[in-house]
């Protein structure tokens, strides 16, 4: 099946394991850094904390016009935190899936943060003209539904599938998407769905060429403190000592791995973001991982900690753990 958006990979940039000299940069024992003068702050951002109540999912970036081949990105941002699924639909009714993905697994975003679609150094790019759509789930609640047996995997477009068999599958949980002519999906306080339609012209867009690799890269993390209660305010310092993107998880006491937020940062430069610790509580880690082009290897976070799974060309990492107690 031939789908019409497509995420492309670029060419894989060299992965370097953290030296020696990372963990003497780096200590867990080392004392709180003196808080970053504003000459050491580069676009300092302030996170928005979540607020309770119904979900809410704001989505930036998009555009109601492109050309074939120009990149479609765009950007999400819950008020709490929650799961994501999100697919695109061409003219021909086909569409293939963003979130999850093969080039894409995780799924689950923390609230607060604005996070890209697809990820960075992932493309969405249209090659043929028509209306097209992308539509966006987002729950607060896992979903258990088994897209991958609906679609057919494609080593470089991903899954593909017919979109009213994906749209099917959400009409199982409970989860209708509208439709044009049909009536409104019933409001849901743990659930939203987003409707993206814009154009494609026949006007044809070259890719950008990716940019050479760097060299060797460390990236850092630090938070203020190394034990917090629920509620506490906390400070989150990182960064790397070249040029490209910071990728930021936290770890938390059960295993499973967040995301947190993703960024482009500047050679030896701090960044900032603060916060509220929210549940669980336990033993947790804030992981950061670096990439000199944005994208990470499919399984790239999913194997940090991995018992038996080495990866043979690692990508730089640096973590900070942390203890939240009730």
């Amino acid at each position: 099946m031939n789908a019409t958006l497509k995420p492309t990979i670029a060419v894989a940039a060299l992965l370097l394991s953290l030296s020696t000299a990372t963990t003497a940069q780096q200590p867990s024992a080392a004392p709180t850094p003196a808080p970053a003068t504003a000459a050491d702050l580069d676009a300092k951002q302030v996170r928005i904390e979540p607020q309770p109540g119904a979900l809410q999912l704001e989505v930036t970036g998009t555009k109601s016009q492109y050309a074939i081949g120009e990149p479609i990105q765009l950007e999400v941002r819950g008020n709490r935190t929650f799961y994501l699924w999100a697919y695109a639909r061409d003219p021909r009714g086909d569409a293939v899936l963003l979130v999850p993905s093969p080039a894409q697994t995780g799924n689950k975003y923390q609230g607060g943060w604005n996070h890209p679609i697809p990820n960075p150094g992932l493309s969405l790019r249209a090659d043929e003209s028509g209306p097209h759509e992308i539509i966006l789930i987002a729950s607060t609640r896992w979903l258990d539904i088994d897209l991958a047996r609906r679609a057919q995997t494609d080593a470089s477009s991903g899954w593909n599938a017919k979109a009213v068999a994906l749209d099917s599958a959400f009409e199982e949980k409970g989860i209708r998407i509208k439709r044009d002519g049909a009536a409104p999906p019933p409001a849901s306080a743990d659930t939203v769905i987003h409707r993206i339609a814009f154009n494609v012209s026949s006007e044809r867009r070259r890719p950008a060429s990716p940019s050479p690799a760097a060299g060797a890269t460390l990236p850092f993390v630090r938070m203020d403190r190394a034990d917090y209660r629920l509620g506490d305010r906390f400070r989150l310092v990182f960064g790397a000592t070249e040029d490209g993107y910071a990728h930021v998880f936290l770890r938390e006491p059960d295993g499973d791995l967040v995301r947190v937020l993703e960024r482009e940062v500047r050679a030896n430069r701090a960044y900032e973001e603060t916060g509220t610790i929210t549940e669980p509580a336990g033993p947790q880690r804030m992981v950061v991982i670096f990439s000199r082009d944005g994208r990470l290897p499919a399984n790239g976070a999913a194997a940090l900690d991995a018992k038996g799974v080495v990866l043979d060309r690692p990508q730089p990492t640096a973590d900070f753990a942390f203890t939240v107690r009730r």
